[in-house]
């Protein structure tokens, strides 16, 4: 996956956000496959718990690749 193109900003925390995101959400992918717990996430109107398998771990750090079919409302 191609990261979308940010304008450039004057503020650096700023244009280091979305990096930043990036690694907080592989971050969690990791956390949660490790510790086998659901990641949680909210997704078109809905909580969603996905279980996250080893290769969705591992792979890209965009958002989340399959949501599970178990989610509440």
């Amino acid at each position: 996956m191609t990261e979308p193109r940010l304008p450039q900003l004057a503020d650096s925390d700023i244009q280091g956000s979305y990096p930043a995101l990036l690694r907080a959400a592989q971050r969690a992918r990791e956390l949660a496959r490790a510790t086998g717990v659901p990641l949680v996430y909210w997704q078109d109107g809905r909580v969603v718990y996905e279980y996250v398998s080893k290769d969705t771990a591992e792979g890209s750090p965009a958002a989340p690749s399959s949501p599970s079919p178990t989610s509440e409302s």
